[in-house]
């Protein structure tokens, strides 16, 4: 709270009286009370503002802007005082200054240039190094040229019409293959959509009716031979292993080679799937220009070259994977891939980065604090840089990691898939000294604003939501124009119509001009670096049979974060949280599916009608679930300790569910 002041007093001269022996001087005073913040105003032949205020509660700086806020606010109002308060731009000239100083990130860029002839130079001029590395198989850039070229030959023999902004489908595991695959797409011209195999069904029919793909590559195998015969009676499969058949081989001439052309920077480039809010999956566009400007912000940053191995373990669905896909091989460095089964065994990763003389790594923080809790300190004298990216990094964690490795910086990179993904990064070579760790600064030729409601831009200081502009802003959500229109618009604040974004991310500059992430305005969430809407989450299980209404909330707790489901039933209906959660399973991917599943006989309302989220109660993940039979055999006992251990609650039976215990994918790790 706060309190304002005003001195109306009215002013006379010193006085004497005779009679008492004393002279009334007419004075300024400033009350003291127990709030942060007190503004006094004194009229006189200026207005003086002061303020008096706690320092151990606000932050000086802060404060000594506030008279040149308030002095704005009421110029406007002497302009016009009908002007509304929320339409008034609080910064002086000198602050809009500042800020415009903080976004001077004009680098070069060809805004038609692609990604492409940088790897293509490194096929030409080292043709032995090694590119990719899968487990035992390495390609050299002269194999992965040639093999770019046969799937791209493949691509365009069944595929005549392929060209400029259609779309290839990727639906396979992660493998040396993949990032063939998305070359030889692009190669002809075309942009890829990344679907993990693990998903549901249902989940991946809804991508592929959303895409309608040209053509779909696949791994033989890895799909349900149910799905994989519907969607080939629907689509044009193709196989991405395919490459590795003989290569010596003469090949007859491509009858279309002559009509293909190179795409260009304003080329759409992929398509990333993301949870939806209205239960519909939304596919932010990502163009050429905008993967080629972020490519060129890590090879600047991170100093990439020749000798570097870049770890690539982000699931190709998730954004993060692009760059560790092909920033190495733009600059001539090598690719090393690992699969899930590799990535899970939290125990054998770090040896495995050791034996691969990995030089940068970026993870989820979720998953490194798994990593650093392992007993076996394994050193990592290859590795460069370490970033973590696509959830709020802790100062402990970051703590722990330079106490183990201290000659190794840190990046926390922060950016949404809208924007081609990193549009910050804060760069740390010691633990952070604050309560919250930066999101750092805006890479190379965007723009960051902090915005009001209004569109103005907020003071340093205080929080608005984030807006970004600059070549890596996407095109928008694939065929669908309501949405683009409300998140994506024209910068306002310079020359020009170049993109914008606005986030939905609450955020504010500190004095430096880096930015410090606050939360989410909506109800968007992150569970182990994915992002989620709730609502798509509320849509899929409000088709179940039983339910009638449904709130999904974001829990956390010393373990971590999960999703708690609340469902009323309709009248009569016997629903039971457990099947629910298991049919929610069949519908949405399990990063999607809450951890806990509560009854309630009606849902708690404010008085506006609204759903309270506030008032749901807190319920453990575990509380659902039925007693089941404790353990027979010394194995089944050692089970059931390890899982008391990891799960931290106690009793477990040998008939429980995992995961319904409130465990997930990283804790299975443990």
């Amino acid at each position: 709270h706060s309190v304002f002041l005003v001195q109306n007093y009215r002013a006379e001269a010193p006085s004497q009286d005779a009679d008492v022996g004393f002279t009334i001087t007419p004075g300024a005073l400033f009350d003291r009370t127990d709030v942060p913040l007190t503004v006094q105003f004194t009229p006189g032949t200026c207005l003086e503002i002061e303020c008096a205020f706690d320092s151990r509660r606000l932050d000086p700086a802060l404060v000594a802007r506030l008279p040149g806020h308030l002095t704005q606010v009421l110029a406007a109002f002497v302009r016009d005082d009908e002007t509304p308060l929320g339409a008034i731009d609080f910064l002086t000239t000198a602050e809009h200054e500042q800020l415009d100083r903080f976004n001077k990130t004009d680098a070069p860029i060809d805004v038609n240039a692609t990604l492409l002839p940088a790897i293509a130079r490194w096929c030409r001029t080292t043709p032995e190094a090694i590119a990719l590395r899968h487990g035992a198989t390495a390609l050299s850039y002269e194999a992965l040229d040639q093999r770019i070229d046969r799937l791209a030959r493949t691509l365009r023999q069944r595929v005549p019409t392929i060209g400029r902004d259609q779309l290839v489908a990727v639906l396979a595991p992660r493998s040396y293959h993949m990032p063939l695959a998305i070359l030889a797409a692009w190669r002809c011209g075309a942009a890829y959509v990344p679907i993990e195999p693990s998903y549901p069904a249902d989940r991946i029919r809804s991508i592929l009716e959303e895409a309608r793909p040209a053509a779909v590559f696949v791994q033989p195998g890895a799909l349900d031979p149910a799905l994989e015969a519907a969607l080939r009676a629907q689509y044009c499969l193709l196989d991405l292993t395919q490459h590795d058949e003989a290569l010596a081989s003469p090949e007859a001439p491509d009858p279309h080679e002559a009509r293909r052309e190179p795409p260009r920077g304003a080329d759409l480039a992929y398509v990333i799937f993301t949870s939806g809010s209205t239960g519909r999956p939304k596919g932010a566009m990502v163009e050429h220009t905008g993967l080629w400007n972020h490519i060129l912000s890590k090879l600047e940053t991170l100093q990439l070259g020749p000798t570097d191995r870049i770890a690539q373990n982000a699931s190709h669905a998730f954004d993060i994977s692009v760059w560790q896909f092909f920033a190495g091989l733009c600059a001539g460095a090598t690719v090393v891939i690992y699969d899930e089964g590799t990535i899970l065994d939290a125990g054998g990763f770090l040896p495995r980065l050791y034996a691969d003389r990995i030089s940068v790594l970026e993870v989820v923080p979720s998953y490194l604090s798994v990593l650093l809790d392992q007993d076996e300190v394994v050193p990592l004298p290859s590795l460069r840089w370490m970033l973590v990216t696509g959830e709020v990094v802790k100062p402990p964690l970051l703590a722990q990691w330079f106490a183990r490795y201290p000659a190794v910086p840190a990046v926390n990179a922060y950016g949404p898939s809208e924007a081609a993904d990193d549009i910050t990064l804060h760069v740390m070579n010691a633990p952070p000294s604050g309560s919250t760790v930066p999101i750092g600064r805006a890479i190379r030729n965007f723009r960051i604003y902090i915005c009001a409601p209004n569109g103005t831009r907020c003071p340093i200081g205080i929080p608005g939501e984030l807006w970004v502009s600059g070549p890596g802003v996407g095109r928008g959500y694939l065929g669908d124009d309501a949405r683009t229109r409300a998140a994506f618009g024209i910068d306002p604040f310079r020359p020009g119509n170049v993109r914008l974004y606005r986030t939905g991310d609450l955020a504010c500059y500190a004095d430096d001009g880096s930015l410090l992430f606050i939360g989410r305005r909506d109800y968007q969430v992150k569970i182990r670096g994915h992002r989620i809407e709730l609502g798509d989450v509320e849509a899929a299980m409000a088709r179940l049979d039983g339910v009638r209404d449904i709130v999904v909330v974001d829990r956390r707790d010393p373990r971590g974060a999960w999703l708690a489901a609340y469902v009323t039933p309709h009248e009569g209906a016997h629903v039971e949280p457990d099947v629910l959660l298991r049919q929610t399973a069949q519908l949405l991917p399990a990063y999607m599916v809450p951890t806990s599943c509560t009854l309630l006989e009606a849902l708690p309302l404010s008085p506006n009608g609204k759903v309270d989220r506030k008032r749901l109660p807190f319920v453990e993940p575990s509380a659902h679930v039925a007693p089941s039979r404790a353990p027979r055999s010394p194995h089944e006992q050692q089970l059931v300790a390890i899982w008391e251990a990891v799960l931290r609650h106690t009793p477990i039976g040998i008939d429980d569910n995992f995961f319904a215990l409130g465990g997930d994918s990283l804790l299975a790790m443990q």
